[in-house]
């Protein structure tokens, strides 16, 4: 909720931050390191957003979870 809140006032660096704590806490949350993913393109870090957005499929596919994997593929894909 408060990463959420940072990226709504517009202060996406401090949302970062703590999306990167929650992700290194618990790396199998794939929706916190979609925020990751999402937030690093946003700050035009797209080699840091492809790093991650891989991550997340390598996650989802290790899950058994190959129709959202294929999801997360396709938004690689179209952030490129």
């Amino acid at each position: 909720a408060a990463a959420d809140g940072h990226a709504r006032d517009g202060n996406k660096r401090r949302a970062l931050e703590l999306l990167r704590r929650m992700v290194a806490l618990e790396p199998a949350n794939t929706t916190s390191r979609i925020k990751v993913a999402d937030l690093l393109r946003q700050e035009k870090m797209l080699d840091e957003a492809a790093v991650e957005y891989e991550a997340v499929c390598a996650e989802l596919e290790k899950q058994g979870e190959l129709e959202p994997a294929g999801r997360v593929i396709e938004r690689l894909l179209a952030k490129k």
